[in-house]
């Protein structure tokens, strides 16, 4: 007899009310809080503990449970990975196990469970999914090790959101020390104490109207990078993502490419580039959607809704941050009355204050979003591993004990990387190899020893 998803879970609708929002409070789950990932909280409305308590009195989340929307962008899942109290908005339903729940979450994400919920689906322009064909979804888990699977595409889900929120620290970070040294003036003097608020002389300067540290000088930002607007290839040579060919080039098309994190994601590709981007440049989607930015990682093609910065290397972080200090500002002076659009004049308005020695000195930091972009890089292989594996261990194609190797040999090549980057930071906040107190081979000793007690 074959098995349905009402034979291993129980599928519970949200109570359909909207409480009131507030500032503070308690997150509420709604459609656009459900993006195929574990549930994360930092994007929710809030709501009161009244409003808590109502909107689960037919059921509490509980950890372990799944997450599934119902209407207008349905189909969409998520894990339930936290005991944080929570509640669900309109238009979403829960998935409570009677199987193991990371298998039964990974099962319903898998081509063959996909291809039902989006294959059966109800209305024409206002997609939407029943409590009924969600009970009525196959599941085949026929001699499939249920808690293996669902552990080991667990802990690269794990790895991935682990990497992720180590990057918002890093964004964080460079963006607080970019704010005290150019913003506030308060890089490090000559004795290694805030500038301005140790006396530091500040002179007004007409063109920014404001006051800027002696000696300072005002640049524009072509003047720190290089500028490559991009240009379409011809329709017909735009190729899906999937296309295998050595003609072929990943192609950025704008913002929808730059919306995935730190590196930009392109979705197609082209064999008849018209304009590149290199690795290391800067990308700013400058038609439709503008502002969004992006860094590149390989030579792509790019098109005519995006721009490329290229700066030195050494002032990838300073340049980066720069130009993201820019963005609301170019946001609100684009200019078309269909579509937005930056173009060239524009950029005359990115002046700012600038000392050579200071932004030189800022480069010590480029570790940060180095190892921003390691990370974002070990996401994608980790993402396209797990990708692979899905199908091919739910139909048994593939053997468990095969998967792990491939993820346990895909885990260790990425911890030499985040080893090698922790090491060159750690040695680079030290100084002594500058001075020549330590050679390097002593400097590893330590550090291993560090990195060991820090994973205790």
């Amino acid at each position: 007899m074959s098995k349905k998803i009402s034979n291993v879970a129980m599928v519970i609708d949200c109570l359909h009310s909207t409480p009131k929002y507030y500032q503070s409070g308690y997150p509420i789950v709604r459609v656009e809080d459900v993006n195929n990932n574990f549930l994360n909280f930092d994007n929710c409305l809030r709501v009161c503990l009244e409003d808590l308590k109502h909107q689960n009195k037919k059921y509490v989340p509980q950890k372990g449970d799944i997450i599934i929307t119902r209407v207008g962008s349905f189909g969409r899942l998520s894990y339930i990975d936290t005991t944080e109290p929570f509640c669900l908005g309109q238009n979403i339903s829960i998935i409570c196990p009677k199987v193991d729940s990371k298998f039964l979450y990974y099962y319903l994400k898998s081509p063959y469970a996909q291809k039902f919920i989006f294959g059966n689906s109800n209305g024409s322009s206002y997609k939407s999914l029943s409590l009924e064909q969600i009970n009525e979804i196959p599941f085949i888990d026929d001699n499939l090790d249920k808690e293996k699977i669902g552990a080991l595409l667990y802990s690269i889900d794990k790895k991935i959101a682990n990497n992720s929120k180590i990057n918002s620290k890093l964004e964080s970070l460079a963006k607080t020390l970019y704010d005290y040294w150019f913003l506030q003036f308060e890089f490090p003097n000559k004795e290694g104490n805030p500038y301005k608020s140790s006396g530091g002389k500040m002179v007004y300067n007409e063109q920014l109207k404001k006051e800027i540290p002696e000696g300072w000088e005002v640049l524009n930002i072509r003047d720190i990078c290089n500028v490559t607007w991009g240009q379409c290839p011809d329709g017909k040579n735009i190729l899906p993502l999937s296309y295998v060919g050595d003609d072929a080039i990943l192609y950025c098309s704008g913002a929808g490419d730059m919306r995935n994190g730190l590196l930009v994601d392109c979705q197609a590709k082209t064999n008849a580039s018209r304009r590149y981007a290199y690795k290391n440049d800067i990308l700013m989607s400058v038609a439709g959607s503008i502002g969004a930015i992006a860094i590149c990682d390989k030579k792509i093609s790019l098109g005519r809704a995006a721009a490329a910065f290229t700066s030195e290397e050494k002032h990838l972080m300073y340049s980066y941050l720069t130009i993201a200090m820019f963005m609301n500002r170019m946001k609100s002076t684009s200019s078309g009355s269909i579509q937005k659009v930056v173009n060239d004049n524009h950029l005359n308005d990115m002046n700012f204050a600038y000392s050579e020695d200071i932004v030189d000195k800022f480069s010590a930091y480029n570790t940060l979003i180095n190892m921003q972009i390691t990370k974002e890089q070990e996401n994608q292989e980790l993402t396209s591993l797990r990708d692979f594996l899905l199908p091919l261990l739910m139909n048994g194609q593939v053997t468990i004990q095969d998967a792990e190797q491939q993820v346990n040999n895909t885990i260790s090549n990425v911890w030499n990387v985040e080893k090698l980057l922790r090491f060159a930071q750690w040695k680079q906040m030290q100084g002594y190899a500058a001075r020549g107190e330590v050679d390097e081979d002593t400097l590893m000793k330590i550090f291993d020893t560090m990195d060991k007690d820090a994973k205790k």
